[in-house]
């Protein structure tokens, strides 16, 4: 017997959900770049999509990987480059991939009217062995001797030390890699401007900058500071109730500091994410990034606070 096999779409069964009338009115705002000229700052990396799109235009295999941190706009460029070459973004993440569900997005691939890019978010937290699964169709466009249409793959990640020592054959098979950078303080400004105009609002330029020096020059950390302080009007207020003590750092960040000075070396950061009631994980993606690129603390490769971490604790010991 002939047996026919459908794929579905992996999805919330939106059946139990129950219907909302719709009564309320609220005020939704989101300011997000679609093309290159809006984005700010990331020079190198809009560099390489430029690139990129040329390549897409001549038919030059294309695929890229984003590494950033978190807030810095990893998905906002994927889909500037979408909108750059009218695209058709088929989009996921990593977590939800598993092969019983790549053939359906291999399949809209295959069945896309316009030139596909597949991009997985998060991707580190896809499962190593399911990712070795996509080696044979981003470098040959087939699986199973089935033959997948070309199209440009895209992934982003805050994680990429994991996917170098877990599917170092898979980077190789991606010929961009991009690597986001932080932030300045002007370019902050730039952004949060930029909402400001877009929802008509009118605010202080004292306020810009205090939120542009706290926000640990994070684009999404400083429009939700902008956010609550439309609400609050206090920015003071707005910077307690995020546990902000000075330059955008926090309680856990100095908590974190004032532990590693009363120590005599360096050490592992597993045993200081214990002292200071985090798990490894949480320390090293959240605090750490910014606490080692400010000159805070340093990796040689256990972890000690510099003498400017020391300083600045003795500025707000004297509420300087």
């Amino acid at each position: 017997d002939i047996q026919k096999v459908i794929l579905k779409e992996p999805n919330i069964d939106s059946s139990l959900i129950p219907d909302y009338p719709d009564t309320d009115q609220i005020r939704i705002f989101k300011f997000s770049p679609k093309y290159l000229s809006q984005y700010v700052g990331q020079k190198e990396a809009k560099n390489i999509i430029k690139v990129i799109i040329e390549k897409i235009k001549n038919n030059i295999p294309s695929h890229l990987i984003i590494d950033g941190i978190q807030g810095h706009g990893k998905t906002t460029l994927i889909r500037i480059l979408s909108n750059e070459i009218d695209a058709e973004l088929i989009e996921t993440i990593g977590s939800q991939l598993d092969p019983d569900n790549i053939p359906f997005y291999l399949a809209r691939i295959n069945l896309s009217k316009k030139h596909p890019i597949f991009f997985i978010d998060e991707i580190d937290t896809m499962k190593p062995r399911y990712i070795k699964l996509l080696n044979p169709i981003i470098e040959y466009f087939q699986i199973n001797s089935k033959k997948i249409r070309p199209f440009t793959f895209a992934c982003a990640t805050i994680n990429k030390a994991f996917l170098l020592q877990k599917t170092p054959d898979f980077l190789d098979r991606i010929p961009h890699h991009i690597k986001l950078e932080r932030y300045t303080d002007l370019e902050i400004q730039t952004i949060l401007y930029q909402y400001i105009n877009q929802i008509q609002q009118k605010v202080d330029e004292e306020i810009i900058r205090i939120i542009s020096q706290n926000c640990k020059f994070n684009p999404r950390r400083s429009i939700s500071l902008l956010e609550d302080y439309f609400i609050i009007k206090d920015i003071n207020q707005v910077l307690t109730n995020h546990h902000i003590i000075k330059n955008g750092l926090t309680k856990k960040d100095i908590e974190i500091l004032e532990f590693l000075n009363t120590l005599s070396k360096p050490i592992g950061s597993n045993a200081l994410a214990m002292k200071v009631k985090l798990t490894e994980k949480e320390y090293i993606i959240e605090y750490e990034p910014y606490l080692v690129e400010m000159g805070y603390i340093n990796r040689i490769p256990s972890r000690i606070i510099t003498d400017k971490g020391r300083h600045l604790l003795e500025e707000i010991k004297n509420g300087i």
